[in-house]
């Protein structure tokens, strides 16, 4: 599994990371408040992660739009539907992994593609580069998601 790929899983399926700080003593944390951003973590200096679990989803899939070169994800969408509500993460589209809090709950509501075709993100805060602009980004973000909801319907 790619770099890329992980975070959105970790993000989608609110996995929980326990860990010890050097005084001792049990934390226990979500990946979200631990990862800061590209390259950046929120773990305070002394603490380290000595345990994570995932919790099992109803079914869930993982989409993305490959960058014609290197193939690492211009926009990956992760799904998963852990039956006391539906996560969407993203990938590639930002510096960092994203939630997408509308998608959730129009997915929550009803887990159906359709549920969130008329969703467009913002293209505030969305990378652009020669492969694809901010705005190309926001519209894949959409269909990509459509796409993971479809495989995780099989």
């Amino acid at each position: 599994m790619n770099a890329g790929r992980t975070g959105a899983l970790v993000i989608a399926h609110g996995v929980r990371a326990g860990g010890d700080a050097v005084e001792g003593g049990l934390c226990l944390l979500r990946i979200v408040v631990i990862h800061a951003g590209m390259f950046e973590t929120a773990l305070q200096a002394g603490e380290i992660i000595t345990e994570v679990s995932f919790p099992v989803p109803v079914r869930a899939a993982y989409m993305k739009f490959r960058n014609p070169a290197s193939r690492y994800a211009i926009v990956g969408v992760f799904v998963a539907d852990l039956g006391s509500g539906v996560r969407v993460a993203v990938t590639g589209a930002a510096p960092c992994v994203f939630r997408v809090p509308a998608m959730e709950a129009a997915l929550s509501a009803r887990f159906a593609p359709q549920s969130i075709a008329a969703i467009k993100l913002p293209e505030q805060g969305l990378n652009p580069d020669m492969h694809s602009q901010a705005d190309h980004r926001a519209q894949l973000v959409t269909v990509m998601a459509m796409r993971a909801v479809e495989a995780a319907l099989g």
